[in-house]
């Protein structure tokens, strides 16, 4: 009798919880308007490391439908150069560029006074669309001639992963974002050129671990 009593008042604990938590308080910071839903836009910086690291700028549109949930679509540009090779016999340098499309849903947990602070966390899924330029140059240790070669890659990802981070609303229109995502990036298709020639690959998947810090607009 005991359990079913304390499994009753564990329920309706979570009940008056998930309640109160769909109330938004007066003069909220976080979600300015009372009727209707509330979006947003920021603008951002962001380091990625894969095997090497890279850079770039995120553009999000966060569309707020309820207190603790929203959708996002993010795009934007990133680069990296990649560098390698093998005891003089090789050397290869690769400049990756890449464009994101994203959607992602995010949980959101805001305190603080006026719901000045919140945490976010969700998941993302969508399409990159990649493009590479390499240069390789290639010694025979036995002549020690060299030889160079120019190829290209292009090709579509298919990108799934999670993201959480931290917000501050400094004031009713304005914020700042630091996030952290984890990708996991599959090749759908691509097609390398070199010198000329057109061959098609398929190269191994991959992941990325990007950190962004964003400023935001709230309409």
């Amino acid at each position: 009798m005991k359990l079913k009593t304390m499994l009753a008042a564990l329920f309706a604990a979570l009940v008056s919880t998930g309640v109160s938590a769909d109330v938004t308080p007066t003069g909220s910071l976080a979600l300015p308007k009372s009727n209707g839903m509330n979006h947003s836009f920021s603008l951002g910086a962001n380091y990625e490391h894969e095997d090497d690291p890279g850079y770039g700028a995120l553009a999000t549109l966060d569309l707020r439908f309820a207190r603790n949930h929203s959708l996002g679509i993010t795009t934007g540009y990133n680069f990296r150069d990649q560098e390698f090779g093998y005891s003089g016999i090789y050397d290869m340098t690769i400049k990756w560029k890449w464009a994101p499309l994203h959607v992602s849903y995010n949980y959101h947990f805001l305190f603080g006074d006026r719901d000045r602070f919140e945490a976010h966390a969700g998941s993302i899924a969508g399409i990159e669309y990649c493009t590479a330029t390499g240069t390789t140059s290639v010694t025979n240790p036995l002549t020690h001639q060299s030889q160079s070669y120019s190829p290209k890659f292009t090709g579509w990802s298919w990108v799934v992963g999670a993201r959480a981070g931290f917000t501050w609303h400094f004031s009713k229109r304005f914020f700042l974002d630091a996030s952290a995502c984890f990708r996991r990036i599959s090749d759908l298709s691509n097609k390398t050129e070199l010198n000329g020639a057109t061959y098609s690959i398929q190269p191994e998947d991959g992941n990325a671990k990007t950190v962004t810090v964003s400023i935001g607009w709230k309409f």
